[in-house]
């Protein structure tokens, strides 16, 4: 009997082990904006790992300019820096958000610009 609760129990860990990890507030996802001919492709960054720079990627088309707003907490206004395309190509962008205490949340989005003869196109 006394292997039987232990095996029971071992499960049950598992089981919720596994649904935690389902249910995270603190994941990765997959964000895709699409309008006026541009595409915006981003994985969101769950986390700051020690005091590693939480870097923004973002794959881009059809865009002439990216931006990147950002706040650290609830409170204040969004700040505003340029996101730089990458070397190798492929239309991804990077930027990267500031050092924050632990605990505090980094809010962000981005946006991508279009000049064209009609004037400017934005998508968010």
């Amino acid at each position: 009997m006394k292997l039987w609760k232990m095996a029971a129990a071992l499960l049950f860990t598992v089981l919720l082990l596994v649904f935690a990890k389902k249910t995270a507030m603190v994941r990765s996802v997959l964000e895709v904006a699409e309008g006026n001919g541009m595409l915006i492709e981003h994985m969101t960054v769950a986390k700051q790992v020690g005091d590693e720079i939480p870097v923004i990627l973002a794959k881009v088309e059809g865009a002439s300019e990216v931006s990147l707003f950002y706040k650290i907490g609830k409170d204040g206004d969004y700040q505003s820096v340029k996101m730089d395309q990458k070397p190798e190509g492929g239309n991804v962008f990077t930027a990267s958000l500031p050092l924050h205490p632990k605990a505090t949340k980094a809010w962000y989005f981005l946006e991508v610009v279009s000049q064209r003869e009609e004037g400017e196109v934005k998508l968010t």
